[in-house]
């Protein structure tokens, strides 16, 4: 979108953009009412909104450290299958007010990088870049890469044969041939056989 805070330019994934950030946590929101099944692929779909969120909050990493915390808090919660709803109304709130206040939270790692959750949540992340926020694509193309690239180094760690699948996929994107229905058939195998 071209936003309104910047209006004649694309505002990229890692720039700080309190429109941009509600538009995340709006559409996570959105997608959580459909997740009363609990079905993972939707999960990791309203986890992958929430980072896209906080990766435009890492534009202004310093002031936005409380936000950013919470945020990898909400995700944490998402992929733990624990209750994050009031979590994520309230920073979407927050953003929609962009005046309310953030409790303070301990500062929570994204979870582990050797972790298939990590690894699928990259993946997540991937699609939801290239099949929901297409109409970027240089920017998003080479953000999806990056997410990719830390996919597949967590995979190489945990079986070298899955890496190099996953560091295909990225291949397949620098090489202009983005395949969508294969990077989503890939997380629904690493889902199906490693995520219980």
């Amino acid at each position: 979108m071209n936003c309104s805070c910047n209006q004649n330019a694309k505002v990229k994934p890692t720039e700080f953009c309190a429109f941009c950030v509600h538009k995340h946590l709006s559409t996570a929101l959105a997608l959580s009412e459909y997740a009363n099944d609990r079905k993972q692929v939707l999960d990791y779909r309203i986890a992958a909104q929430v980072s896209l969120a906080v990766f435009h909050l890492l534009g202004e990493k310093t002031s936005h450290l409380n936000e950013i915390s919470f945020c990898r808090r909400i995700i944490g919660k998402i992929l733990n299958k624990e209750d994050y709803i009031e979590d994520l109304k309230l920073a979407t709130l927050h953003f929609w007010n962009k005046a309310a206040s953030i409790p303070i939270v301990e500062s929570v790692d994204e979870i582990q990088q050797s972790s298939f959750e990590f690894i699928i949540l990259k993946l997540s992340i991937v699609i939801e870049l290239l099949k929901y926020e297409h109409t970027y694509e240089s920017v998003n193309f080479s953000t999806a890469i990056g997410q990719l690239v830390m996919a597949s180094w967590a995979l190489n760690r945990i079986d070298h044969q899955l890496g190099e699948q996953c560091r295909n996929l990225y291949h397949d994107i620098e090489n202009g041939k983005a395949d969508i229905e294969k990077i989503e058939s890939f997380r629904l195998q690493l889902m199906n056989k490693y995520i219980k």
